[in-house]
């Protein structure tokens, strides 16, 4: 091997880290980027790729609507002792940052989007998302800005928007078990009664008092 193929072979071989993880969008196009989260198991690592995509061709994707910070905000009627028990511990989770591979990359997200890309991953197909903390470059204000302002469009042309408010806690599934079904209560009949309805109150209270809703 000469001296010259060496040299070509040493600038082959390179780490992902090399690559920068965000290649500008052109800001005078409709571009965003699409968060590709591909398919895994339960308990695999997140792994995800970036890709360019041009509004005007209307690809499909799903938006995702999720706060940054801790999903769940106790209200004063939660201060039990296992209440404070369960607020600390969530409180050290979501002070940890987690890691998803990006594009071959470790990267760091919240525990909170990681927990909802956990639960929207699929086993089988990968999934096209619009996640605003991964799509955009956080660390480019003038691209920040621009597709900040383009986040109208952004959710209007997705093909469905999921919202995501947390794990469950708190008795969150029977709540929404009863918001679910909450259609099927016919208030125009005469027979009805607000009194004969099993209302689960402090689940719905927990529920609407996430952070997400304010």
């Amino acid at each position: 091997m000469t001296k010259e193929s060496r040299t070509l072979r040493r600038k082959l071989i390179y780490d992902a880290s090399d690559i920068p993880l965000y290649v500008p969008l052109d800001l005078s196009r409709s571009t965003i980027r699409l968060l590709l989260l591909k398919q895994g198991q339960e308990y695999d690592e997140i792994d995800c790729s970036l890709k360019e995509v041009d509004l005007d061709r209307h690809p499909e994707y799903t938006a995702l609507s999720y706060t940054w910070g801790p999903p769940i905000r106790r209200s004063a009627s939660l201060w039990t002792l296992r209440g404070v028990r369960q607020y600390v511990r969530e409180r050290m989770q979501q002070s940890t940052q987690s890691m998803i591979i990006l594009d071959g990359q470790r990267v760091p997200v919240t525990a909170n989007l990681e927990a909802a890309l956990r639960y929207l991953r699929s086993p089988e197909t990968p999934l096209f998302l619009w996640v605003d903390a991964i799509c955009i470059n956080q660390a480019d204000p003038e691209e920040k800005q621009h597709q900040v302002g383009r986040m109208g469009r952004i959710y209007s042309q997705a093909k469905q928007t999921i919202v995501w408010l947390g794990p469950e806690a708190d008795g969150s599934n029977r709540a929404m078990d009863f918001i679910a079904t909450s259609d099927l209560i016919d208030v125009t009949d005469p027979k009805f009664r607000i009194g004969n309805i099993a209302l689960p109150w402090p689940e719905l209270q927990a529920l609407f008092a996430r952070s997400w809703w304010s």
